[in-house]
């Protein structure tokens, strides 16, 4: 007898099992991250004056201004610069003729000049005091005038170079560049010779090297030139002797 044909079931597909993304590991730190602070005074700002007299910065302890030896504080400084510890680089204000004026300040009766001060008569850093007395902030010299006397004073005048390098010792920058201390203002450095370039380093060497043998190729076209007369003076001689038969001496 035939078997009956047994049916088979369908075969059902298991479910995939499902992805589950990967766990984050966040690492807590013990200690927040405070943003570093500028070394600037946080208390004196720059633009701020001072009253003082010309005797008590370095190097005029001696010094007494005709007519002001009985007078107070007669001399006005504006702060420039400063560091965390308040130390101040100032700059002189004064009303003679060789100083430059501020336009907006006072009516344009106020000059300076760019010279810098660090240091008192003791040789101590410049600070807020009994020897400098801080006006109010009503007689601050405007924001667009300090970056114009700043100018001034770090970049473009004479004696610039040594005005930064003050500033830098308040700021305490032993490496001698603008490093991790701010800057008073962006000094551009010179710019370098075309020659200097990677492009031209061959024209640079061979510049170089003209430089160095023109004079050398100068003195022997000259050896060459009297060589080749006495050669010339020498055959035409030969010659003479040998159809007339007598010599040059003779």
């Amino acid at each position: 007898m035939k078997k009956k044909s047994e049916t088979k079931a369908p075969k059902t597909k298991k479910p995939a099992p499902a992805r589950t993304a990967p766990k984050l590991t966040v690492r807590k730190t013990s200690q927040k991250t405070s943003p570093k602070r500028k070394n600037v005074s946080q208390t004196i700002p720059n633009g701020r004056t001072l009253q003082t007299r010309d005797e008590r910065f370095e190097g005029q302890k001696n010094y007494r201004k005709p007519g002001y030896e009985k007078k107070g504080n007669y001399r006005k400084v504006v702060v420039v610069d400063s560091n965390r510890d308040d130390e101040l680089a100032v700059i002189k204000l004064t009303t003679s003729k060789k100083g430059k004026t501020l336009e907006t300040y006072q009516k344009g009766k106020s000059k300076y000049r760019p010279f810098v001060e660090t240091k008192d008569d003791e040789g101590k850093p410049i600070k807020a005091g009994k020897k400098f007395k801080m006006n109010k902030p009503s007689k601050d010299i405007p924001p667009a005038e300090i970056s114009k006397i700043k100018k001034e004073t770090f970049k473009t005048a004479r004696q610039a170079p040594k005005n930064r390098k003050l500033v830098r010792q308040i700021k305490n920058d032993k490496k001698g560049v603008w490093g991790h201390a701010p800057i008073p203002f962006r000094v551009r450095r010179p710019r370098r010779h075309k020659c200097r370039s990677g492009k031209n380093r061959k024209l640079r060497r061979a510049l170089s090297l003209y430089a160095i043998l023109r004079p050398l190729s100068r003195s022997f076209r000259k050896i060459e030139r009297q060589t080749q007369e006495k050669r010339t003076q020498n055959r035409f001689a030969g010659s003479r002797e040998r159809y007339t038969g007598t010599s040059q001496n003779a």
